[in-house]
């Protein structure tokens, strides 16, 4: 999509800065613009970069619904008090960025159903999620008139991403 807009947002841990600043040269590659919302550790001087701060979708600017091709969020998706969660992984990023609410479920949810008043027609919502995750999130991506949904694996095959296209 040449001139087109990519937002991701709720990148606010120091290793997802890594992601933000690789979405903002892949989007200048192609001569876009790119919003990212609540990040820390980007830089703030990127020509094709904006920064703002909010409650997901709600951080960006309103001249702009509608115009997004792509948005990208890796909410917190972990549910409280999982047993699952690694001592190392907890101890190492604020609480925020991790757990949510409803399994785990509730940022996710609340991301999808904003989303759909950023996206252009046929944009494309993608969703890092938690392993266990897929049919639900599948389920309420159909309910929100979300279509093409895919749910993807990470490399030990678990279920970890989200896509699906906005009519």
């Amino acid at each position: 999509h040449h001139g087109g807009r990519v937002a991701t947002v709720r990148v606010d841990v120091r290793a997802r800065a890594a992601l933000a600043r690789a979405l903002a040269r892949a989007v200048a590659d192609f001569g876009g613009l790119a919003i990212m919302c609540n990040i820390a550790g980007i830089g703030r001087n990127a020509a094709n970069v904006r920064v703002a701060s909010g409650d997901w979708c709600g951080a960006l600017p309103e001249d702009l619904r509608r115009t997004f091709h792509v948005i990208v969020a890796n909410p917190p998706y972990i549910a409280v008090n999982d047993s699952e969660v690694e001592s190392v992984v907890s101890a190492n990023e604020p609480p925020g960025a991790l757990f949510a609410k409803d399994g785990g479920l509730a940022d996710i949810f609340a991301i999808a159903n904003q989303a759909r008043d950023w996206l252009v027609g046929n944009g494309r919502l993608v969703l890092e999620i938690g392993h266990r995750q897929g049919a639900a999130v599948a389920g309420e991506l159909a309910r929100l008139g979300y279509d093409s949904v895919e749910i993807r694996p990470d490399l030990a095959g678990r279920d970890r991403i989200a896509t699906a296209t906005f009519r």
